[in-house]
């Protein structure tokens, strides 16, 4: 999968370096500043993980488009070949929260109330 990922040449470039995905175990997170550029990566995953035998949960593909804080739009509806792409505004990643508008707050209020419930049985 990874020099899939590197082949297709998509994500976010800062000076001379580009991020296009965050993998875990089983768990890939793709980053683009495009949404063909996401949708075509998408598809073509899900094209050779199908040749190896494997496939994508769809039910757990999530979408998330990270919009400037009070400059939102409306979301598109994205394709996936035939299947439509579940889009979210927050979702949990590797146990962070992240978020559409690049807010931590939700993510900080989650990991201190985890310290606390975890205080509360000492």
């Amino acid at each position: 999968m990874i020099r899939t990922i590197n082949r297709l040449q998509f994500g976010l470039h800062y000076g001379d370096r580009v991020l296009s995905d965050a993998d875990y175990a089983n768990d890939l997170a793709l980053v683009s500043d495009s949404l063909s550029k996401v949708t075509e990566a998408l598809q073509i995953l899900a094209d050779k993980t199908l040749k190896i035998g494997l496939s994508i949960n769809w039910q757990k593909t999530k979408v998330m488009f990270v919009e400037l804080r009070n400059s939102p739009r409306p979301l598109p509806v994205l394709m996936i070949g035939d299947k439509p792409a579940k889009i979210v505004e927050e979702f949990t990643y590797l146990g962070s929260i992240l978020s559409n508008d690049g807010s931590i707050l939700k993510d900080i209020m989650h990991r201190i109330a985890a310290v606390v419930g975890r205080l509360s049985v000492l």
